[in-house]
């Protein structure tokens, strides 16, 4: 029986790869010296990629029920920025999200262009993406929270 259980556990290793594994999820938030200016929250995802970036295509985030901008990449030795990246590369998935006061006083996301959908999870954000052709969602449980950041 335990020789059974180890060929398909080595099965499952071999055909069901996850091109990454997620390492860190951190959240910090930071408010502007003026009231007008408002506020930002940074989210930030660190993974290690098991395949390089021609193979896997990320193409949405959401944070909440709002859909966010992000950007990835991978920090070179020389930390300069590279969206490309190898397998064993830690790979970085940053968004952020800008609120500004309105009219009332109140402060209201920046809408940043991106179409709403109604994107159904448990968890605090989901990024979506593309691997060997299918579709797959990396669901973020929680993220751990930075110090703000207060700005005179």
């Amino acid at each position: 029986m335990k020789i059974l259980s180890l060929i398909i556990l080595c099965f499952f290793g071999w055909f069901a790869t996850i091109p990454f594994d997620k390492v860190d999820a951190t959240v910090q938030h930071f408010n502007a010296g003026r009231r007008e200016s408002g506020k930002s929250v940074k989210y930030q995802i660190k993974l290690v990629a098991h395949k390089p970036s021609s193979k896997i295509t990320f193409t949405n985030m959401y944070v909440g029920s709002e859909p966010v901008e992000f950007k990835v990449y991978k920090l070179t030795d020389n930390n300069q920025i590279s969206m490309t990246y190898q397998k064993g590369d830690t790979v970085y998935i940053d968004a952020s999200m800008r609120y500004i006061p309105n009219s009332s006083d109140v402060l209201e996301l920046v809408n940043n262009g991106l179409p709403k959908t109604v994107v159904e999870y448990k968890g605090k954000a989901i990024l979506k993406y593309t691997f060997k052709n299918k579709k797959y969602e990396l669901v973020i449980e929680n993220f751990k929270k930075m110090p703000t950041v207060n700005y005179p």
